[in-house]
């Protein structure tokens, strides 16, 4: 089992897991895309805010602690890239 599963929408997962009473959330951190925490939900959602919030992992951020280790918007990014070919195809 991996330490950190990143996925776009693990707020959601969270959620689910503990209304199920699966207590795999407290085995694995669960970050969401930082555009999913900057943009799709207020800071008051607690299961986005606080313990999906992916400044909340420190493996995550870049060595000089200005940046992310890995660009994890990148599915989002080439589905919008993709799209423009859409129509041609």
């Amino acid at each position: 089992m991996p330490n950190i599963i990143f996925y776009n929408n693990n707020c959601g997962l969270y959620r689910h897991l503990v209304a199920e009473g699966d207590d795999l959330y407290k085995q694995v951190g669960l970050p969401v895309d930082v555009f999913h925490w900057e943009c799709k939900h207020k800071k008051s959602d607690v299961e986005c805010s606080v313990h999906c919030n992916p400044h909340n992992f420190p493996d995550l951020l870049a060595p000089d602690g200005n940046g992310w280790m890995f660009n994890s918007s990148i599915a989002e990014q080439m589905n919008i890239w993709l799209g423009g070919y859409h129509a041609m195809l």
